[in-house]
């Protein structure tokens, strides 16, 4: 069926031709399509500041809509643009932070602000890492010492924490959320951690580093 197609009920008891005579009723079709679109974050994961804060970009496409909205961390969340049908972007400005998620929410026809008319939402990557103690004080001459690395990953599913370089030994691994893992007496002064995405097969090289830490080891 194509938009405009007309049907006909047409009466053709005793062998009524087909003319508009005989029509006892018509309608005509009027076709849509689901609401359908995207949204990106340009940087993701996002570069922050020493408070966790950074800018990010949203891009923006939708169609079969005649409005929608952007909301922030829930669909029905503080709400930081609208839009009608197609394709725009916007700047957050230097508030946004990892974890972070953006929804981008059908409003045609004053639908409401619920999970069931997000078209499409970005959640922002990044995550921290730390070591404790740090500095690490060590007494027994080694010059090495032993600490606690916790990590923090949002927007992701699969996260590493890599010894002395992106693709260094691996200390642990998990997904997403905080987690800690204690080293062995091996931990030397100046050397780092590196916290890795590596959601989606992603390599390990420095541009998908979330986060850096590195030890303090003091005599």
């Amino acid at each position: 069926m194509q938009e405009g197609t007309k049907l006909f009920l047409q009466d053709v008891s005793g062998g009524q031709p087909l003319t508009s005579t005989f029509t006892l009723d018509s309608v005509t079709l009027h076709v849509t399509s689901a609401p359908t679109g995207s949204i990106t974050a340009d940087p993701n994961p996002l570069i922050t500041d020493w408070r966790g804060l950074g800018a990010t970009i949203l891009s923006w496409t939708s169609y079969g809509t005649s409005s929608v909205e952007i909301h922030i961390n829930a669909p029905n969340g503080n709400k930081l643009i609208g839009s009608g049908p197609g394709s725009f972007s916007v700047s957050t400005g230097h508030w946004a932070a990892p974890g972070m998620t953006f929804y981008l929410q059908n409003t045609s026809n004053g639908l409401p602000l619920t999970a069931a008319n997000t078209i499409a939402k970005v959640t922002m990557i990044g995550g921290k890492i730390s070591i404790s103690p740090n500095p690490i004080i060590v007494t027994d001459g080694s010059g090495l010492g032993v600490a606690t690395i916790t990590s923090t990953a949002y927007g992701t599913t699969a996260v590493q924490v890599r010894v002395d370089s992106p693709s260094g030994n691996l200390l642990y691994s998990f997904s997403s959320g905080t987690f800690s893992g204690t080293t062995g007496k091996w931990v030397q002064n100046g050397q780092k951690f590196y916290l890795q995405d590596v959601s989606d097969g992603k390599p390990l090289t420095s541009a998908d580093t979330l986060a850096v830490a590195t030890a303090n080891v003091q005599p």
